[in-house]
């Protein structure tokens, strides 16, 4: 049972970074939240590599969960998505609050 609880969990962890990957790749061209990417280059090449980063991690998720199966893989891949995931937070608020001053 726990088994499955645990798929379930990692499972929905990855679709949450394929989400945000996606969101900033297809955000690259238009006005999103606080951001507006189309007059600030450097934001541009920011989501561009972020969110490339995020889909990998995504599908890296997904082959250690279905694929691998590799206890040691899976705690590897899952705390590079929760370092990965917080850091672009904390991307965004320096970025938002350097070119908001």
């Amino acid at each position: 049972m726990t088994d499955v609880l645990l798929i379930i969990c990692e499972a929905l962890l990855a679709v949450i970074v394929l989400y945000t990957g996606f969101y900033l790749l297809t955000h690259r061209n238009r006005k999103f939240l606080l951001f507006d990417p189309t007059s600030e280059p450097s934001l541009k090449i920011i989501m561009t590599i972020w969110g490339s980063l995020l889909i990998i991690l995504g599908l890296l998720t997904i082959l250690a969960i279905f694929i691998i199966k590799s206890i040691v893989f899976i705690s590897i891949i899952l705390v590079l998505d929760a370092i990965v995931e917080a850091s672009l937070s904390f991307i965004m608020l320096i970025y938002y609050n350097t070119t908001n001053k």
